[in-house]
């Protein structure tokens, strides 16, 4: 792929399709607009990271397309991005459809990760159980636990009860709220008190522990790999 960047002609290809959307693949520019795709993560190019491609290719008197090549092969394909392409009313709506899930794809890398990675679920607590009432506090916590492990026939996760793995999260219902920005994406969030992960105390009175008892999770018996 990186070879095939450096070729002009390939490059003119890819700013003239980009320009004519075609439903068998997804144009993210299409859907986003150059302003909307921000770099996320680029090791050797922290000046790019958190700034939007329409920017940096401004700053380079360069066309988004070359900027995007050049950051790609300078960075042998190891770059991420925020794609700014929601709508706020539309987030609301999945979230009232009675099979809605809560998780989140964060990933923990250096650079600017997306917001989501440490304030995806006091948002949801707070921002829409608390505030907008979207629904009871016990069925957004459902659809964070027992729900989702359900469907993914994870059988020992989800539920306190008798056999199942002791992961416990202790908040306050009239604190929690979600600090994380894309200026300080890895701001933690307030109100939640403890968190125990396979009976070890990831948080304990809101302070991180260090202890580091996570598991990769697979289907049916899973107790972690």
């Amino acid at each position: 792929m990186l070879e095939r960047l450096v070729d002009e002609a390939i490059r003119q290809r890819i700013a003239r399709e980009l320009m004519e959307p075609d439903a068998t693949w997804q144009n993210l520019v299409s859907a986003a607009g150059w302003d909307g795709i921000v770099v996320a993560a680029a090791p050797t190019r922290a000046d790019a990271e958190g700034r939007t491609l329409a920017s940096l290719a401004e700053q380079a008197n360069d066309t988004p397309v070359d900027v995007v090549c050049d950051l790609l092969i300078a960075e042998r394909a190891n770059v991420t991005i925020i794609l700014h392409m929601m709508d706020e009313p539309d987030v609301r709506n999945v979230l009232r459809w009675p099979q809605a899930m809560i998780g989140s794809d964060g990933i923990l890398q250096p650079g600017r990760p997306h917001p989501r990675l440490a304030g995806t679920f006091a948002r949801i607590l707070g921002t829409y159980v608390r505030d907008a009432q979207l629904w009871p506090l016990p069925e957004a916590v459902r659809r964070m636990t027992s729900l989702p492990a359900r469907r993914f026939k994870i059988p020992d996760r989800g539920r306190i009860e008798p056999g199942a793995a002791p992961d416990l999260v202790v908040f306050d219902p009239k604190q929690v709220r979600d600090c994380a920005t894309y200026e300080r994406p890895l701001e933690p969030p307030e109100g939640i008190v403890h968190v125990v992960i396979n009976g070890v105390f990831a948080i304990d009175d809101g302070k991180v522990t260090g202890l580091a008892a996570g598991r990769v999770l697979s289907r049916e018996g899973s107790r972690g790999l």
